[in-house]
Order: C-alpha cells, then sequence, then structure tokens
C-alpha cells in the first residue's frame, strides 16, 4: 500500500466513524460537530472556500439559501482568512440541512479530480452517505455568531456576553496580542470584576455590538468606550477557561505567553476554583451553582472549617528536612504535575496533629503530629504555593525527607496558615 492509498484508508476509516458517532448519538454535540467539520475540511482541501463560491453560482442550489449564506460568510470583513470563511460557511450548510445537495453538486460538476477522494465514485458516495447522516442531525448549538476564532480553530470557546452598568472606569487593563484584547488585569469591585463577567486571560471580542479583534492598536476600544461614557456598556468575552473541558481555551496559551502571563498558575488556579461547578451541575441541574472552595456542612467531622487547597503532590528529598529544601521540593512537585493536575482536599489543623482529607469523599490522605513537621514555607514568586516536609517514617521504610506540595486559593489564607 503507497502512501496515498494509506491516507486513503485512514480517510474511509474516519467517515465511518464519524457516521457512527452521528448515528449513536451518544457524543455531545459540541464535539460532534468538531469531529464532522474537521472529516470535511480534510476531505474537501485547501480550495474549498473557492470552491464554496462556484457552488453558489450553480443553479441547483436556488432557493436553498445557500447563495445568500455564501454572500453573508463573503461580506464578514472580522474573518480575515479563507479558512476562517471556509469553517464559517460549512456551518451555515449543516444549519440549512444541505450538506447532501452540496457534495452532490461538487461530484456532478466534477470539481474534485480523480486523485482526490471526492473524485473517485467510491469517495464520493461514502461522502454522500455521511452527508445524508448529518443532514438527519437535528442541530440546537451550531451558535452562528461564535466566529471570532474560526481562523485559527474548529474549537468553539465559551463566549459570554454582559451588559455593564454606567461607570468611569471599567476596571479591566488589556494587551494587544496579535490583534487580540487579553485582558492582563481586573481591579477588584470594578464593574467588569462582579460575579466575574471578566477575568485574566480572557479576550473581549466585541463592545456594543462591534467586533473589537484584528486591530493593531487600542484606539477603537478607546473610542467605543469614550462614546458610551455614562451609558450601559454591552461587551462580548471569549473566557480563558472553559469549566467543562477544565482546561484553557487552547488558541489562547501561545497568546499568554507572549505577554508573560504565568499559563500553569492560570490553568491551576481556575482548574481549582471553576471545575466544580460544572462537576456539580452534571450531577444535578436542579441545585445551586456549586464552588469547590465551599465546606459542606452535613454534620461529617472531617468536613469542618479548615483549609481548602489543592494537594499537588509529595517528593523526597533526602536526607536534610531544613526550610532550605522546601524550594527544591515544591520546584520539583511543580515541574511534574501537569498544570490541570491536583487533588481538592482541605488541611485540618487539630490540637496535636495535622489532616488531609479529600474535599469530595472526606477520605483521609494522611495525618502527622507536629513533632514530624522539619519544616515549612511557601515560595516568594508564587505566594499561592506552600509546603511542608516531614520526617523520615521508618515504620513505612521511608529513608529520606518528604516535601508535601499544596496550592492554595487565596494568599491571606496561605499566610495564615504559615504563621
Amino acid at each position: 500500500m503507497d502512501q496515498t492509498e494509506y491516507e486513503e484508508d485512514i480517510l474511509y476509516r474516519k467517515l465511518s466513524s464519524v457516521q457512527t458517532m452521528i448515528e449513536d448519538g451518544n457524543t455531545s454535540e459540541k464535539d460532534l460537530l468538531e469531529q464532522i467539520c474537521s472529516l470535511l475540511e480534510i476531505i474537501l482541501r485547501d480550495n474549498w472556500w473557492e470552491v464554496g463560491g462556484r457552488i453558489s453560482r450553480s443553479k441547483t442550489m436556488f432557493g436553498t439559501g445557500y447563495k445568500a449564506r455564501y454572500e453573508l460568510v463573503k461580506n464578514n470583513m472580522d474573518i480575515k482568512t479563507v479558512k476562517g470563511k471556509g469553517r464559517l460557511l460549512l456551518k451555515h450548510i449543516l444549519d440549512l440541512g444541505i450538506l447532501t445537495k452540496v457534495i452532490g453538486v461538487m461530484t456532478t460538476l466534477g470539481m474534485y479530480p480523480p486523485s482526490t477522494l471526492l473524485g473517485t465514485p467510491s469517495g464520493s458516495q461514502a461522502t454522500l452517505s455521511l452527508a445524508r447522516s448529518v443532514d438527519r442531525h437535528s442541530w440546537t448549538g451550531l451558535d452562528l455568531t461564535n466566529w471570532c476564532w474560526l481562523d485559527m480553530t474548529w474549537t468553539l470557546p465559551v463566549e459570554e456576553s454582559h451588559e455593564l452598568v454606567p461607570a468611569s472606569d471599567l476596571g479591566v487593563y488589556i494587551t494587544l496580542v496579535e490583534g487580540k484584547p487579553v485582558v492582563t488585569s481586573v481591579q477588584a469591585g470594578s464593574v467588569a470584576a462582579e460575579d466575574d463577567k471578566v477575568e485574566v486571560g480572557d479576550v473581549i471580542t466585541h463592545i456594543n455590538d462591534e467586533c473589537v479583534m484584528g486591530m493593531n492598536s487600542t484606539d477603537k476600544i478607546c473610542r467605543l468606550l469614550n462614546k458610551g461614557k455614562g451609558k450601559p456598556i454591552t461587551i462580548k468575552v471569549t473566557k480563558c477557561f472553559d469549566p467543562a473541558s477544565q482546561e484553557i481555551f487552547p488558541p489562547l496559551v501561545p497568546l499568554l505567553k507572549k505577554i508573560n502571563i504565568d499559563v500553569e498558575e492560570l490553568q491551576r488556579k481556575y482548574f481549582f476554583t471553576k471545575r466544580g461547578k460544572c462537576v456539580k451541575k452534571k450531577a444535578d441541574d436542579n441545585d445551586d451553582e456549586f464552588n469547590p472552595l465551599d465546606d459542606d456542612d452535613d454534620g461529617n467531622d472531617n468536613n469542618r472549617p479548615g483549609y481548602t487547597c489543592l494537594y499537588l503532590g509529595s517528593v523526597n528529598v533526602g536526607s536534610r528536612g531544613d526550610v532550605e529544601r522546601i524550594e527544591f521540593g515544591m520546584k520539583k512537585v511543580m515541574t511534574l504535575s501537569p498544570a490541570g493536575d491536583g487533588h481538592p482536599s482541605i488541611l485540618q489543623l487539630h490540637d496535636i496533629d495535622l489532616k488531609l482529607v479529600r474535599l469530595s469523599t472526606s477520605d483521609l490522605v494522611f495525618k502527622f503530629t507536629y513533632p514530624q513537621i522539619a519544616s515549612c514555607g511557601r515560595l516568594v514568586q508564587k505566594p499561592n504555593y506552600f509546603a511542608f516536609i516531614t520526617e523520615p517514617d521508618p515504620a513505612s521504610c521511608q529513608s529520606g525527607y518528604m516535601c508535601h506540595v499544596f496550592y492554595g486559593p487565596r494568599v491571606d489564607q496561605v499566610k495564615d496558615l504559615l504563621a
């Protein structure tokens, strides 16, 4: 089997796999959309936008709504690349339910050469079979206005729109990175900070329904804000963190690194403080919003007040347990621990000992008496991270001192804990 045959075989397998996903109905619509569109983009190849223009002039497409949607995408000046325009056009085709008709026009008019999948009878039939399954699917979340990132990715971000009350200063500080207004700081107590409407790492995409992406200066943002002074301001933001995937929106990662935002620390912070909202929602959509920082008061002794934290792990720091070994141990654990890794826990300080229990189950993770703790401390550069070192435990055949590392959501709590 040569390279071309191998690649064609993979495409056939992928076509079958995606069609099965559609018919099974067990895949989330967001994931299904990404799988379908990514596959279609490979099949339709790099000249898809050009082919889409030719299809708009075909009499076969009259009365389908295709031409109007093509023109709508064509005139969207905020999408800069033909790849981005082609992606949005595909979403519109799915919305109209005419993918079968579009594929049929392409194969009938011979728009693809025999060396491509759509240029062969078997390939075009396999693609048409997929298209029929796609057209039968009832889409509820295509979100045709969520197109700001299609130049870069098929992955849809979490987008939120907010109307902010009139204020002399929104309390948001931004930096332009590759034309995107990235939030670098939010003033505590400001209208933007209320209910986490705008957070560090978010990208402001629209102000009063005008797109502010793709700029080379902040002049337009300043002009829009000054124009609306003393009036409510509507903003649309791409959220940095998606509680469903428990990750920072992937296209944002290189942008954040360019302006020296610590991506790993931001990921860890949002993972810790926000992931519970998604977990609780899945468990019971009727419950109040869940916050993993809140203590459950269910009468269980293990759930009494303590310090809520993210337990990152432990490492052997050798034959010394003095405070100078704290930084060594912390950096080693943080290097080995992925940004989203860690166990939400409660650190409880009792009269004679210290206990760590899991936040979700109240199971005991470990317990140490205070004489067993050799030293404790935190990183000056990253004050949310702290650790303590325990003495060797002959009973467990532990030969060296162990450094136990944590992330605390609030610096003042960490300071209080170590005092």
